[in-house]
């Protein structure tokens, strides 16, 4: 995925992922898009990271939600921001 693809657009995340989840929310505003803590009619992408939660699988399905790994998230990230960490990327881009 893309980081464009991700502008505008409105985020869930499920499952454990190796960055805090405090930190994809603000990952999540630096690359324009909205973090939602629960899907909706309005949850454009499902963020999927290890064992996510079956409730938020099911209501992605049922909205018509795609979905990506957390891996193509921050890859997403490091192509819109390459050479910088998460931590630098919020630094700069939403403080």
């Amino acid at each position: 995925m893309k980081s464009k693809q991700l502008f505008g657009k409105n985020l869930v995340f499920t499952g454990a992922s190796s960055i805090k989840r405090d930190y994809l929310f603000a990952l999540t505003w630096a690359l324009d898009a909205v973090p939602q803590t629960g899907i909706n009619k309005q949850t454009n992408l499902l963020v999927i990271g290890e064992k996510p939660g079956n409730s938020k699988l099911r209501k992605a399905e049922k909205y018509g939600v795609s979905s990506i790994t957390d891996k193509e998230f921050v890859d997403a990230i490091v192509e819109k921001f390459p050479g910088k960490t998460p931590e630098e990327i919020i630094e700069v881009e939403v403080y």
